[in-house]
């Protein structure tokens, strides 16, 4: 999608603001209307099966629709990122999109999982800049 020059937000807008911004003009020229939302339980369903790999627990639902946070979002997210399950799942994205036809020797998914979150792993940068 390119924007006029004219038609591009101020700098000083949130991203969160900005992208959904653009994301809707992106909708509405390409006449695509939007899902309706989801609830609570429904986000976070989501965001766990995206970042995690699984379905959040009873618990972990429960917390998350209860919660009146305004950093809800922002704590299951960095929460998820943090866990051994991000790593485990995002090893297994990256091996399936970047292997999947190749014969290896396992070499690369040990990378993955030393080099993502976790006690010894330096966290998503180093293999997503």
């Amino acid at each position: 999608m390119s924007v006029p020059a004219a038609d591009l937000l101020p700098e000083d807008r949130p991203i969160n603001v900005a992208v959904d911004h653009y994301l809707r003009a992106g909708w509405v020229e390409a006449g695509v209307k939007p899902a309706p939302l989801l609830s609570r339980a429904g986000l976070i369903r989501r965001m766990t099966l995206d970042l995690a790999g699984r379905i959040p627990t009873r618990g972990e639902t429960r917390g998350f629709v209860e919660s009146s946070s305004p950093l809800r979002w922002t704590q299951l997210a960095d929460r998820l990122l943090a866990s051994p399950d991000f790593a485990y799942h995002h090893r297994n994205e990256l091996d399936l999109l970047l292997l999947a036809a190749k014969k290896n020797d396992g070499e690369f998914r040990k990378y993955l999982l030393a080099a993502g979150p976790g006690e010894t792993g330096r966290g998503t940068s180093c293999f997503a800049r």
